[in-house]
């Protein structure tokens, strides 16, 4: 007869491993302040699907499916606090025209600024969908199988987009770089 361990214990050891990524995550897509009401929030959302814990095998289930399924809690609740945002900005805009204020300039986040300026670019101009499976394979540093638990569909799904997407930002790459090695005509 094994002891099952008291919620509070199972949403602790979960948070335990799972918090750094949660925070990662959420910091590498949004401001650090941001981010931290982002996890916050999760966490909140994760205490309240604890039971989801134990039904997936409690302290047996994999620890990488628990990180990929607190990353997605994290996912959900970063696209709401965007939404959020986004339209607090327009009520603050609708409200700068009828009061003459200055407009609201939204802060832009230096997260895609770095060594690797070209990648960025790149990067920047794939699909959304894109940007994300490639962010999660490569910052997040998860298996197609984790990020299908992160965005909620097949590992299959995301093995085939995955490489669709390694194709298109390999492709702009290459364009890139041809177009910068080009010897300048004289």
């Amino acid at each position: 007869m094994s002891v099952q361990p008291e919620p509070y214990d199972a949403f602790e050891a979960v948070v335990r491993r799972a918090g750094p990524a949660m925070l990662a995550y959420a910091r590498r897509r949004v401001d650090a302040e941001t981010a931290q009401d982002v996890v916050a929030d999760a966490l909140l959302v994760l205490w309240r699907r604890r039971h989801e814990l134990a039904r997936s095998g409690g302290p047996e289930r994999e620890r990488a499916d628990e990180i990929a399924w607190a990353i997605g809690v994290t996912r959900g609740c970063l696209a709401n606090a965007q939404r959020s945002s986004r339209r607090h900005l327009s009520l603050v805009g609708r409200l700068a025209s009828l009061e003459r204020l200055p407009p609201v300039v939204e802060v832009s986040s230096d997260l895609d600024e770095g060594p690797d300026e070209e990648l960025h670019a790149a990067l920047g101009s794939l699909r959304k969908e894109d940007q994300e499976l490639l962010r999660l394979w490569a910052w997040d540093e998860l298996k197609p199988a984790q990020i299908a638990v992160v965005i909620d569909t097949t590992p299959e799904v995301v093995s085939v987009r995955l490489h669709r997407a390694k194709k298109r930002l390999g492709a702009l790459l290459e364009g890139s770089s041809t177009r910068t090695s080009a010897p300048t005509p004289r």
